[in-house]
């Protein structure tokens, strides 16, 4: 069943991944909903009987929906991140006794406030994951691209990490902790927008991973792990020398080797595309 309320509304906002209908979440009941229909039903569950009374109408219902999406899209706030803020919701009795909730509260709730300490450790870690992590088939406007897989808990600090990209990881905090600061709380008083995507081409199908030379290395290694050993002599003048089986046998376990290295090396080539999870629409 397709929700009547994502279907209206998404095409005013196309794209947003709060208002897109999905069918992977993992609870079955949710699907065919959009994220803020779910969000809205766990709202009306943690405050039974006071939440639904803010909404005298359907149209009062798309309304809001309109009115949070564009804020989290503006601060970049993903679905992943609301479970926090539900998590945090939940403990807080003095805003669901009231059954109201503003999209600023929330958001704070998503993302509670992060100490400067505490923002370096993330840069340095989620930078590394940027740029030197896995990363995951995604398809966007212009087709499928690899997308890292880096997340931050608010975008000032992926805005500071970029102007401190040089010393992540290889200064001491205490070094640098009262220029990281300065320059953090002047990007949270001055948001530069949501953090962009890390977007890379896929492969061109055909194309191996693995550098020409670092195969041939690779060959010769594995050649060289089931060449038979050199002869030795047991007496002075004499050779130890292989039958005409053994070496026969040898020859096969080679040709075998290289059998295998080469269908290993189709295998990635057929992939190609596919060499990643599958993709899922998200919006640039």
């Amino acid at each position: 069943m397709t929700s009547e309320i994502s279907t209206t509304y998404s095409s005013t906002l196309p794209g947003s991944q709060w208002l897109v209908v999905r069918s992977d979440y993992e609870d079955p009941t949710n699907n065919g909903f959009s994220v803020l229909e779910i969000l809205w039903n766990e709202f009306d569950g943690l405050m039974p009987g006071r939440w639904a009374k803010n909404f005298t109408s359907q149209q009062a219902k798309i309304n809001w929906m309109k009115a949070w999406a564009r804020h989290f899209e503006t601060v970049g706030l993903k679905p992943a991140e609301s479970r926090l803020g539900l998590f945090n919701l939940a403990k807080r009795s003095d805003i669901l006794k009231w059954g109201t909730l503003d999209v600023g509260t929330f958001i704070e709730l998503c993302r509670p406030v992060t100490s400067d300490e505490d923002a370096w450790d993330e840069a340095c870690e989620q930078w590394k994951v940027r740029f030197k992590g896995p990363r995951v088939e995604v398809m966007t406007e212009k087709g499928p691209k690899l997308a890292s897989q880096d997340t931050w808990s608010e975008p000032a600090i992926f805005w500071t990490a970029r102007q401190f990209q040089t010393q992540l990881g290889q200064v001491e905090y205490e070094v640098i902790k009262e220029r990281w600061s300065k320059a953090l709380a002047k990007n949270r008083e001055n948001p530069k927008g949501p953090v962009p995507q890390n977007l890379a081409d896929l492969a061109l199908p055909g194309k191996c991973s693995i550098e020409p030379a670092e195969q041939k290395r690779k060959i010769q290694e594995l050649i060289a792990s089931i060449r038979p050993p050199k002869p030795v002599a047991q007496e002075r003048g004499q050779r130890n020398l292989l039958s005409d089986a053994e070496i026969e046998q040898r020859k096969r376990q080679q040709l075998a080797a290289l059998a295998e290295l080469e269908a290993s090396k189709a295998r990635r080539q057929h992939e190609g595309h596919h060499a990643y999870r599958q993709p899922e629409t998200v919006s640039r």
